[in-house]
């Protein structure tokens, strides 16, 4: 009987080991998070929502580039802010065109930590339904004076557009236009 109880008790432990293991296996293998965040949440036709693009690195990245896309039938931009950007140097400076918008940078020094914002992009909802806002072609390039690509996870968001405008958002006025 203690024997199976030893036998047990090492079982449990080994899987522990494991599951912590895994669970640190992104970090340790330095991996980025590009996310999509919208705010508000909740928008309906004729709102306008904020879908700000940042990124959570282990390991210090100092370049970023990509393109977000979003439904021409669902959303038209109204304009792009990249003002509180870890970017301090744009080489595409992101700008909206055609249900797109372009972006590379870097940073001097690198970012390691969350929620480092990138930029962010103001759409107008035109009219009701679901619409997908997703990241294509991301790459981020660690700082480590060789330009190593970091592996990166590009997170998409679905929106749900209400059929009136549910009074949320942002005014015209607290962001430049599109450029």
């Amino acid at each position: 009987m203690k024997e199976c109880t030893k036998l047990a008790h090492f079982f449990v432990m080994g899987m522990l080991f494991v599951v912590c293991i895994a669970s640190f296996a992104p970090a340790i293998a330095g991996a980025a998070t590009v996310s999509l965040v919208a705010e508000p949440a909740h928008v309906g036709a004729g709102d306008i929502v904020r879908i700000t693009v940042s990124v959570d690195a282990a390991l210090p990245v100092n370049a970023f580039s990509g393109v977000l896309r979003y439904p021409e039938d669902s959303f038209a931009a109204t304009g792009v802010s990249d003002g509180g950007s870890i970017v301090n140097a744009w080489i595409v400076r992101p700008f909206a065109a055609d249900g797109s918008v372009a972006f590379a940078g870097g940073t001097a020094g690198g970012f390691a930590g969350r929620k480092g914002v990138l930029f962010s992009v103001f759409l107008r909802a035109t009219r009701p339904g679901k619409a997908r806002v997703s990241l294509r072609d991301v790459e981020v390039l660690r700082n480590d004076g060789e330009g190593t690509p970091e592996p990166v996870e590009a997170r998409t968001i679905v929106l749900s557009v209400a059929r009136e405008p549910l009074g949320g958002g942002f005014l015209t006025s607290q962001f430049g236009q599109a450029h």
